[in-house]
């Protein structure tokens, strides 16, 4: 996949069969983000999605979807530009 820069819009996909950790941790690898996956819960993903916008957009909108869960996943996300790759923190 081509390296995008995080605030560029595109579609962001899913499809069942993936984990969310995997989905965000691909999404990270196209933002050039780096994921810190810090919960030791994982949730899949039970249908396909597409969401336009950012990545940050894109995130936030991931981890709505998993709200009434417990725990629910939250995310973090720590801009460190122009010096290095963001932080995306997941608890």
């Amino acid at each position: 996949m081509p390296v995008i820069k995080m605030g560029m819009t595109r579609t962001w996909k899913g499809r069942p069969g993936y984990t969310l950790k995997e989905v965000i941790g691909d999404w990270s690898r196209v933002a050039n983000v780096e994921l810190e996956w810090l919960s030791p819960y994982d949730y899949p993903i039970n249908s396909a999605f597409n969401f336009d916008g950012t990545y940050e957009e894109a995130v936030r909108n991931l981890l709505a979807q998993y709200a009434r869960e417990t725990p629910r996943p939250r995310g973090r996300l720590y801009p460190n530009l122009p010096q290095g790759p963001s932080i995306l923190l997941v608890n």
